[in-house]
């Protein structure tokens, strides 16, 4: 059984480009600084019905780039994990580069289809939270793994969806704690 993973909340597009580019400021093309990459985000959301039927629509201020496994496979919308590869929490790169002061990210993986996009009587299904302090400095960068930094409201719950239900759509959504 596979589960599909239109996961996000600010990424999407280029994931694995994303976290390449994550590793540190200095290395970045100033992406933060062009509004066209958070459009582009955000028009994929509203494709993708997770803005307007899971979130309402919002001005995108961070980019969000989830990823599973020991090969570190970037979640982007329409792609593919089998079970087993989603059994562990996801590793999350988070860059806000306009960020001027928050106290912190909330981070929220929830499935907004459970059981079955046909019947979604559980729906929205979560399966994490976690709260991400932030620094006081001018734009943030994060990288979740296995980090203590990260607060957990709600333990990681892998995606199991019932035998024949089809793909899932989760969704990874994040906030400011302002």
């Amino acid at each position: 059984m596979r589960v599909n993973f239109l996961k996000i909340l600010l990424l999407i597009i280029g994931a694995a480009r994303l976290r390449a580019s994550l590793t540190s400021p200095e290395h970045q093309k100033l992406i933060g600084q062009s509004q066209s990459v958070f459009d582009t985000v955000r028009k994929a959301l509203k494709r993708a019905s997770i803005i307007d039927e899971v979130i309402d629509d919002f001005e995108v201020k961070c980019l969000v780039a989830p990823y599973y496994g020991k090969k570190e496979r970037a979640v982007a919308l329409g792609n593919v994990f089998k079970e087993s590869t989603t059994k562990e929490k996801p590793s999350v790169k988070i860059y806000c580069p306009h960020i001027k002061s928050t106290p912190g990210l909330t981070i929220a993986l929830t499935d907004p289809d459970a059981p079955s996009r046909e019947d979604p009587k559980w729906s929205e299904m979560c399966h994490w939270i976690a709260i991400i302090p932030t620094s006081s400095q001018d734009g943030f960068e994060n990288n979740l793994g296995d980090s203590a930094d990260a607060k957990e409201l709600v333990k990681y719950k892998p995606p199991s969806p019932p035998t024949e239900t089809g793909y899932q759509k989760n969704s990874e959504k994040g906030a400011s704690l302002t």
